[in-house]
């Protein structure tokens, strides 16, 4: 379509020469576009009949388009069916009534009345039009009028996307914890936003409840993780919109995770094994908003909330029959998922080192969370915890079962060399100064891991004690 010459027929009235002057003008204008327009001044001869030349170029089916110049005089001819304007009329009104091309016709505006409505004849009112009236609008107008005649609007439908996610989340409503998302970013009221932060933590708990299973496999297990990362992406919008907030959002966070332990959680009972266990998706949602929590705090460098959040008391229930309450830290949410990694053993006939890594890290949210972002704050969390002595106990701790995908650790861990950032990154430690942070380090009980002659990428081995601040 790009080499086709379109072409047009203008209608007009003989109101005076400065109104013809006007068509002529237009014309013009339109031909130096490269549109072929049919005029009575230039393309009807004398001796021709002038009303078969009209009605040919009306029905011609080489015409793409017909260009009513509309004032007050050829609105008046054309409702009265006056001159040559109420020839074409006829002509023209059957065409807009009763043939499917209704858009071939096109009213161009050159003249309004005293209250600003355009002259226009009566059958064409419903058409919409091109507003060439005045000075003012005259550009404007002109551009939509050859936009339309080349068919390429300012204004393009999008390609069609695919099937939104949240359409598979068996009606599971999330427009609440969207819209509580969409109030905090415009509240400024204190209260209120504190009102709203409460609201969110309460029902994002009362939400993910809906997500709980009557029976628990492999492929149900599987199945409800994939139907709340609808959940998850709404808690990552969350994080982003209220990452400036001048409010502790690391005990926030923590709060929100202690919370949803504590009342999410159901434990079904085994009858092969006879023990009591807790649903898996559970689990792996939990240690999934964890590991996103810290990319997205990483990301905007609030250090000082990814050390809240790791170094955070988390008071849980023993069980859900119990309500003894244990004191714990962070890596007690770091499970091994057990049935996730049998089921997609026996699914998929292959060894890997982690199934539910592989999960995890194929669960994009682009920009800003993706395999890179995600497998590094799964190394990230493994190093700070080891380095501030922070394990479940002297056996076990956090496991960074993602770091086989990531490639990028070693450069990113290379930033601590500058001073400017470990003033930064210190706060990650909980530390007033480098030297504090510098001795943590130093003496960590952080252990290599290897899988596969994989190495996870350590900062040890990025960079040594001395190089850690050493650049200006």
């Amino acid at each position: 379509m790009k080499d086709k010459i379109y072409k047009v027929f203008i209608s007009y009235s003989w109101t005076n020469d400065t109104h013809i002057e006007k068509v002529m003008h237009l014309a013009q204008r339109l031909v130096y576009e490269g549109i072929d327009v049919v005029l009575d001044k230039w393309d009807l001869e004398e001796g021709q009949d002038k009303y078969a030349f009209m009605e040919r170029c009306v029905t011609d089916s080489t015409v793409d388009r017909v260009l009513l110049i509309c004032d007050k005089k050829y609105a008046e001819k054309a409702n009265e069916r006056k001159g040559g304007v109420g020839n074409e009329t006829e002509i023209i009104s059957s065409e807009v009534y009763d043939k499917s091309t209704p858009d071939k016709f096109l009213p161009v505006i050159f003249e309004k009345d005293e209250n600003g409505k355009p002259y226009m004849p009566t059958y064409c009112k419903r058409l919409l039009y091109f507003d060439l009236s005045d000075e003012e609008v005259y550009e404007d107008g002109y551009e939509k009028l050859i936009r339309r005649i080349y068919e390429k609007p300012l204004y393009k439908k999008p390609k069609l996307g695919k099937r939104p996610d949240w359409l598979e989340e068996d009606d599971i409503n999330l427009f609440v914890l969207k819209d509580i998302v969409k109030r905090l970013v415009i509240v400024n009221d204190v209260s209120q936003r504190q009102y709203l932060l409460n609201s969110f933590k309460n029902k994002y708990c009362e939400i993910a409840r809906e997500y709980i299973t009557e029976e628990i496999n492999g492929e149900i297990i599987i199945a409800t993780i994939d139907k709340m990362k609808a959940l998850r992406d709404v808690y990552i919008d969350f994080l982003c919109e209220t990452v400036y907030f001048d409010l502790d959002m690391g005990e926030y966070v923590a709060e929100l995770f202690q919370q949803f332990y504590n009342e999410v959680f159901e434990y079904d009972y085994n009858d092969k094994s006879g023990v009591i266990c807790e649903p898996e998706y559970f689990s792996f949602h939990l240690w999934e908003l964890i590991i996103c929590t810290v990319a997205v705090y990483y990301h905007y460098e609030k250090f000082v909330h990814i050390n809240t959040l790791l170094s955070y008391t988390y008071f849980l229930r023993r069980s859900w029959y119990s309500d003894v309450i244990d004191n714990q830290n962070i890596t007690c949410f770091r499970r091994y998922f057990s049935t996730i990694e049998e089921y997609k053993k026996q699914k998929e006939n292959i060894q890997k080192i982690s199934f539910s890594a592989e999960i995890l890290v194929s669960r994009e949210k682009k920009p800003l969370i993706n395999k890179e972002t995600l497998s590094f704050a799964d190394i990230l969390i493994y190093q700070v915890t080891s380095d501030l002595n922070i394990v479940a106990n002297e056996h076990f701790g956090w496991y960074p079962a993602s770091f086989i995908y990531n490639k990028n650790a070693i450069s990113e861990y290379n930033k601590i060399k500058s001073k400017r950032f470990c003033e930064k990154f210190k706060k990650i430690y909980g530390v007033n100064t480098i030297k504090e942070m510098i001795e943590f380090i130093k003496n960590s009980n952080i252990k290599p891991i290897n899988n596969i002659g994989w190495g996870c990428p350590l900062l040890s081995k990025a960079v040594s004690i001395s190089e850690i601040a050493s650049l200006n």
